[in-house]
């Protein structure tokens, strides 16, 4: 396939700052939880198919979960505003920069069901009524994206597409992976006779339209904002300005936690901690996804290997914060010494890990095993919590955060 050179210029400049982003995240901070999550989800994943059997609600409900992730579909343009001016006295000079951004989008999305195929493959072969190959599930989820695509495509020359025939998509995609996973004609028959009917509708009234270069453009910012917030979680993008989030009960209850109201510096160092940044909430969401596997779990090892776990990428993320957080010069010119900043990094820090712990110990004691086994597990994570704070913070007097007043 040959690229249109504007297009393709574009699209390996786009990709090299995806990359070099994304090489920044992984070493980032709140990697670790983020694999953390990964594991959970997939054993959460692993658990549920193998518990379910091949009744007429697990098959809906696989159908319409499947076509969730098939039916929305984009077209990665790469356009800028200055492009407006390659428009005028008409769109002919763009004809084949649209049609690489159509195929380059199709291929990208095409290669995505793949992917999808092999995660929703078992989830197919537990519920399905007479389930076939992988190959045939993969060539179903290719044709539907393909469709979901070419039809989004000749909406937006109608400048018709809206959550409207995105829940039509829907509807229709859900109808036909209910057919395939019930082995039923009559709704792969009936779903592909709609199709049809709606393609032909769409390609007889788009012909006569050109694309909306505004909303395509719009669209395009939507997108790179939307990568930025992203990418934002988990590196620090000087794209987007870190929101402020209140958290009253957060900061109550690590206020009492930490007696941060009989320190100036930690009082100010807990605001910033729970408010600033995706730090906090990612230790919420890891803290959740942790006590919910630990409470389905059976095996001893996986217990044990959980805890240390989260807790390790609790630790990873929180002092990592701590460590890069700029003060205002206000702040920071506090007439305190690196160690005491550094005694409450640590304060807030065995807090943080002390609460998730607490949570832990809940779960363990709830669960059916002898209770010295019991007792040793809260202990080991105690005592992890404590080791994690004086490792994660161990030294880390470089940042603004804890320099001290220079000496005259």
């Amino acid at each position: 396939m040959t690229l249109d050179p504007l297009f393709s210029s574009r699209c390996q400049a786009a990709w090299k700052t995806g990359i070099r982003y994304a090489k920044q995240a992984v070493s980032g901070s709140n990697s670790l939880g983020l694999a953390v999550l990964y594991f959970a989800a997939a054993f959460l994943y692993t658990k549920t198919t193998d518990s379910l059997s091949a009744t007429i609600w697990t098959q809906l409900a696989a159908a319409l979960l499947t076509a969730g992730l098939v039916a929305p579909a984009s077209v990665r343009t790469f356009l800028r505003k200055a492009d407006l001016a390659l428009l005028a006295p008409s769109p002919y000079p763009m004809v084949s920069y649209l049609r690489s951004a159509f195929l380059y989008s199709l291929l990208l999305q095409l290669a995505s069901m793949l992917l999808l195929a092999a995660i929703v493959n078992p989830l197919y072969v537990q519920t399905a009524r007479s389930p076939q190959s992988i190959l045939l599930l993969a060539v179903c989820l290719l044709v539907l994206k393909a469709w979901s695509v070419d039809l989004h495509w000749r909406h937006l020359r109608l400048k018709r597409d809206s959550l409207l025939l995105l829940l039509i998509r829907w509807v229709l995609v859900s109808l036909f992976l209910y057919g395939l996973w019930t082995s039923s004609y009559l709704y792969l028959g009936g779903s592909l006779l709609l199709m049809a009917i709606l393609t032909i509708q769409a390609a007889a009234g788009s012909a006569r339209y050109h694309l909306p270069w505004l909303e395509l453009i719009e669209r395009e910012n939507r997108r790179i904002d939307l990568y930025y917030s992203v990418l934002n979680l988990f590196i620090d993008v000087p794209h987007k300005r870190k929101k402020v989030r209140g958290r009253a009960w957060a900061v109550y209850l690590f206020d009492r936690l930490t007696g941060a109201k009989r320190d100036a510096y930690l009082f100010l160092l807990v605001r910033h901690v729970i408010r600033t940044g995706e730090t906090f909430a990612i230790y919420l969401r890891l803290s959740a996804v942790a006590l919910v596997i630990l409470a389905w779990a059976q095996s001893p090892v996986l217990m044990y290997a959980l805890c240390l776990l989260s807790l390790a990428a609790a630790g990873k993320q929180v002092t990592q914060h701590i460590r890069t957080i700029i003060h205002p010069p206000a702040i920071r010119l506090l007439p305190i010494s690196s160690g005491q900043r550094q005694k409450a990094a640590m304060r807030l820090c065995l807090a943080i890990l002390g609460l998730l712990a607490a949570g832990l110990a809940v779960v363990i004691l709830s669960k059916a095993a002898p209770v010295l086994h019991k007792l040793a597990l809260i202990a080991i994570c105690l005592i992890w919590s404590a080791i994690l704070t004086l490792y994660f913070l161990r030294n880390q007097t470089a940042s603004p955060t804890y320099h001290s007043l220079p000496k005259h």
